[in-house]
């Protein structure tokens, strides 16, 4: 039998310690690349939707604003007929026809990847804090839109709606729903409540500024969400460099 001196067994041991020890590490950092990796693939899959994400959305918000130039026109036109030396001669159909009587809509808003991207925590090992900083501000722009058109919404629901209600024959705006004639009524709707009437003129002031406050912030948010799409896209592109 071969006698070993204890010191060279020792030393054996530790020798042999240190390689699992470093096989150990070495096997850790090789998974930790991979795990890294993973993420990253994970991370710029979700930037990819997000950006078609904000594109649908930029695309909503410059139809609406469409929407909200011809409601904004058609209000200008209603004041300067209604308030016209004129306007005393206009028949009935004539001041039906430049009342604007729609209701305020509000802008589709896609949000589904980014709920997504948020709640799942991806964010959190995003590298790029500028850019997760920008990302994160969709909320508060979606947010300032909708309070905006709030406001606009409630001019047509507690003050234009009602008024038309009062003052209108709403029974005249159409001549069938969904193939059922509507019958013939006599009253009509009250001339002095649309023509000259500072009340009615009012309300369709107020409807224009609170829809020209509206379509300002879907400009600025407009121009935020183009910027950030280019954004990601010149992060998409350095990542698969």
């Amino acid at each position: 039998m071969c006698n070993v001196p204890p010191l060279t067994m020792l030393i054996y041991a530790m020798g042999e310690i240190i390689l699992v020890v470093i096989g150990i590490l070495i096997a850790l950092q090789i998974n930790a690349y991979y795990q890294n990796l993973v993420q990253i693939k994970k991370t710029n899959t979700y930037l990819s939707a997000l950006e078609e994400e904000i594109r649908l959305n930029t695309k909503y918000i410059a139809e609406h604003v469409v929407r909200i130039r011809k409601d904004l026109i058609e209000g200008a036109n209603t004041l300067t007929q209604l308030n016209s030396e004129d306007a005393d001669s206009f028949s009935e159909d004539k001041i039906k026809s430049i009342n604007v009587t729609r209701p305020i809509y509000e802008t589709m808003w896609a949000k589904s990847t980014f709920d997504d991207l948020v709640n799942s925590g991806t964010l959190a090992y995003f590298s790029d804090d500028a850019l997760k900083a920008k990302i994160l501000k969709i909320e508060a722009y979606r947010m300032w839109a909708l309070d905006n058109f709030e406001k606009a919404e409630d001019v047509w629901v507690n003050h234009h709606k009602p008024y038309l209600m009062k003052h209108s024959s709403v029974a005249t705006n159409w001549q069938a729903i969904n193939g059922v004639d509507m019958p013939k009524l006599k009253f009509k709707r009250d001339r002095e409540a649309f023509v000259n009437n500072r009340d009615f003129s009012n309300i369709v002031a107020l409807r224009m500024r609170m829809m020209g406050n509206y379509e300002e912030v879907l400009l600025e948010i407009k121009d935020f969400l183009i910027e950030l799409s280019d954004d990601i896209n010149q992060h998409l592109k350095k990542e698969n460099q």
